[in-house]
């Protein structure tokens, strides 16, 4: 019986595989370069509304070294984002320096910004971290309540500096309508976690994804048995999506652009975060140089000084991102090189 599995194992016809992985592949090629032909589209679109004389004399005044200081402090942020993650792994009583959060933050930076999906960098920092923490399933949780909890802050962000900002009323409203869609759903989900209902649709699935269903419901419940750990990190989240913001300011002032003031850029920026989470561009590319341009002229400044600071802060995070690279291909090498020692040993 054994030498008749193998013997069909081995006979096993590997063309059925060979073409789903292959169609899997194609879909993502085709994916792809629909994001790419989208992006192109809306820099053409952008291109004919911009004045591009503006646009290349505000370029040329930007000198190439104000990037270093930005890298930097953008880099400076992810001492904040890893300390949000921090507080989200202890409620699975998971342990993880800081350095380390910060190290892997800089890894999915790297995955996001050269991989097609922006999921390539959670699913690497997930990983990386599981292996020192031992705990895939846990580790993945806390990246998806650290998401919620940054789309959160974000909007918060937006809802407390409206009032002094003085917004025009297309922004209050999209505010509004954004921050009671939240808050909204997150209560919604938070009711519901603590029902049975999820359960019972749960049940309608077929039994294999029925019990991965049900084992990462109740890991995401563990959350909510943790109420001031979930505050605290709500609050480091707060501060990183402002670090965050703060950078995205600083490209503005290092460009020579003061029209618009900090509080401007806390209201409008975390909209256009929730704009380009809908993934119909590559890397957000286009998506986010538009939506700039139109919130800097519902302040009354250039669009031009709007597409600028978007593609600065483009430009800060794809730099920053491949420090990540480097680093993360640096403890690749050296941990093979020693897994190849150890065997030779």
């Amino acid at each position: 019986m054994m030498h008749s599995d193998t013997e069909s194992l081995q006979t096993a016809d590997p063309k059925p595989i060979l073409s789903r992985v292959c169609a899997v592949a194609k879909k993502k090629l085709v994916v792809t370069v629909g994001r790419a032909l989208v992006s192109v589209c809306l820099l053409g679109f952008l291109l004919t509304r911009i004045d591009t004389a503006v646009f290349l004399d505000l370029g040329r005044r930007l000198s190439p070294w104000s990037f270093l200081f930005l890298v930097a402090l953008f880099v400076s942020t992810t001492l904040l984002g890893s300390w949000r993650w921090k507080y989200l792994l202890e409620c699975h009583a998971l342990k993880q320096s800081l350095f380390r959060g910060a190290y892997l933050y800089l890894v999915g930076y790297f995955f996001n910004n050269f991989l097609p999906t922006s999921m390539g960098g959670d699913i690497m920092r997930g990983f990386e971290s599981s292996k020192k923490t031992g705990n895939t399933g846990k580790v993945f949780s806390s990246i998806v309540v650290e998401r919620l909890l940054g789309l959160l802050a974000s909007i918060t962000s937006a809802l407390v500096f409206l009032p002094v900002c003085r917004p025009p009323k297309t922004l209050i409203l999209i505010v509004s309508i954004l921050s009671a869609a939240s808050w909204g759903g997150a209560l919604l989900l938070i009711l519901l976690m603590r029902t049975s209902a999820l359960d019972r649709l749960f049940r309608m699935l077929p039994a294999g994804a029925h019990r991965k269903a049900v084992e990462g419901m109740d890991t995401l419940r563990q959350f909510l048995y943790h109420p001031k750990l979930l505050f605290k990190s709500f609050l480091v989240s707060f501060l990183y999506q402002a670090s965050l913001i703060v950078v995205c300011w600083t490209c503005a002032r290092m460009a020579g652009i003061d029209g618009l003031a900090l509080q401007h850029y806390l209201v409008f920026v975390p909209v256009v975060w929730v704009i380009v989470l809908v993934p119909v561009s590559l890397n957000s590319l286009g998506v986010s140089e538009v939506s700039f341009s139109y919130f800097f002229s519902l302040f009354g400044a250039p669009k031009e000084q709007g597409v600028l600071v978007s593609l600065m802060f483009l430009g800060t995070t794809m730099i920053a991102s491949l420090v990540g690279g480097i680093l993360w291909g640096t403890a690749s090498y050296r941990a093979s090189k020693n897994a190849d020692h150890a065997v030779s040993t």
